[in-house]
C-alpha cells in the first residue's frame, strides 16, 4: 500500500498511536508537526489537535493529492452527480447556495450516517477539487478550547498579580513574607528563609546575603535589606553596585519617565532608592570595608570611552551615583567571621 492510499485511511479523530499504526513513525510525526508543511508534497492537510491529542481534520486537495484514490467515496475531481449516488443526501454548506463562491467554487456539507465526522466538498465547474473530513464536534471543540485557553491566561495573571502583591506592601517584613508566601508552590524553603532574615538582627549576615542571592529569584531580600536602619552603608552600596547601576545610567539618566514600564522601571527605581538612601544619611552604621575606588574606575573608563573627559563634573552623573559609591570605607570583611549565623545556609538551596 503506497503513502497516498494510507493516506486515504487517516479520520478524525485518531489518535498519535493509531496514525502511527497506519503511516509508521516518520510520517506520523511529520503529520503532527504544525510546521512540516505537510501538504506541500502529499497534498493532504492535517490539522491535529495538541490540545485534544487527536486529528481534528483532514483536507485533501487537488494537484500533489491522487485523482484515482478514494477517500469514503470520493475522489478529486469526480463530478457533482458522482457524488450525489454516493451520498444522496448531499446538500449545501450550510447558508451557502449554489452561487459560487468568488474563487469559483461551490461548497457542500455531507453527513455520513453513523459517522463522528462531516464531509466537506468544494467543487469547482462541477467537480470536486477538494473535500475535507471534520469531527462533527469540532465547533463545540474549538470553543472548549478557548475556555480553556481563558482560564489558563486568567490563571496566569491571578499568579502574576499575586506574585508581584509584595511590591506595594509598604512594612518590610510584611512585604518579605508576603514574597515568600508567593512562592511557597516551590516549597516551604522561601518561607522558612523569610522567617530567619526578620528574625536575625545581625547586619554583617545581612551583607553575606546580599552579596550571595540569586537575582533571578527576584529583589524582595534585598529590598528588605536596604530598607533596614542597621544595614551596613557598605551593604547598601555593595547592592547598588551589583544591580548595575551603569547599565540604566547610560540610557535613561535620571529621566524616569524614559525607562520602559516594567521591570526595568521598578528596577531603576530600586536603584534610584539606594542612592536616595546614601545620599540621605539613612545608614548610620559603617563596621564593613567596601571598596568603592575599584567599581568607580569601570564607570569612569566607560564614560570617557563614550567622549566625557571629566563624567564626575556631570550634573546628571553627581545626582545617579552617591559620593559613597566610589569612595573606599575601611572596615572588616563579615565573611572573614566564623561565628556567623548557620541560617544563612537556607539561602543556598533558593539560588
Amino acid at each position: 500500500m503506497d503513502l497516498a492510499q494510507k493516506l486515504s485511511q487517516l479520520r478524525p479523530l485518531m489518535t498519535p498511536a493509531e496514525i502511527t499504526t497506519l503511516l509508521g513513525a516518520k510520517e506520523a510525526a511529520r503529520i503532527m508537526d504544525t510546521l512540516s508543511n505537510y501538504q506541500r508534497d502529499t497534498g493532504v492537510w492535517p490539522d491535529f489537535s495538541h490540545a485534544d491529542r487527536v486529528l481534528d481534520s483532514i483536507r485533501f486537495t487537488d494537484g500533489n493529492f491522487l485523482h484515482n484514490v478514494s477517500v469514503c467515496g470520493i475522489s478529486i475531481g469526480m463530478t457533482f452527480d458522482a457524488v450525489k449516488e454516493v451520498y444522496p443526501s448531499i446538500h449545501f454548506d450550510d447558508s451557502r447556495t449554489d452561487n459560487p463562491h468568488p474563487s469559483g467554487c461551490v461548497f457542500y456539507k455531507i453527513e455520513p450516517y453513523g459517522m463522528n465526522f462531516i464531509i466537506t466538498l468544494s467543487l469547482m465547474d462541477g467537480r470536486v477539487d477538494g473535500f475535507s473530513l471534520k469531527r462533527a464536534d469540532l465547533l463545540e471543540a474549538w470553543e472548549r478550547r478557548d475556555r480553556k485557553e481563558a482560564e489558563r491566561r486568567a490563571e496566569r495573571d491571578r499568579r502574576i498579580e499575586r506574585g508581584n502583591r509584595w511590591k506595594s506592601i509598604e512594612d518590610p517584613n510584611e512585604m518579605l513574607l508576603d514574597w515568600a508566601s508567593a512562592n511557597s508552590d516551590d516549597g516551604d524553603g522561601y518561607l522558612k528563609f523569610a522567617r530567619w532574615l526578620v528574625s536575625t538582627r545581625d547586619p554583617d549576615v545581612w551583607h553575606v546575603v546580599a552579596k550571595d542571592w540569586n537575582w533571578d529569584r527576584e529583589t524582595a531580600p534585598l529590598v528588605w535589606i536596604i530598607r533596614q536602619n542597621d544595614t551596613d552603608i557598605a551593604t547598601a552600596l555593595e547592592i547598588f553596585w551589583l544591580a548595575s547601576p551603569y547599565d540604566y545610567f547610560s540610557q535613561y539618566g535620571t529621566r524616569r519617565s524614559a525607562v520602559p514600564p516594567g521591570w526595568e522601571l521598578e528596577h531603576f527605581d530600586f536603584i534610584r532608592e539606594i542612592a536616595q538612601r546614601v545620599g540621605s544619611g539613612f545608614y548610620k552604621r559603617s563596621e564593613i570595608a567596601f571598596n568603592g575606588d575599584r567599581h568607580m574606575e569601570l564607570v569612569l573608563e566607560a564614560m570617557k570611552q563614550q567622549g566625557k573627559d571629566r563624567p564626575t563634573d556631570d550634573k546628571e552623573f553627581r545626582a545617579f551615583y552617591p559620593p559613597e559609591a566610589g569612595r573606599n570605607i575601611p572596615g572588616r570583611d563579615p565573611e572573614d567571621r566564623d561565628d556567623l549565623d548557620e541560617g544563612i545556609s537556607l539561602m543556598y538551596p533558593l539560588n
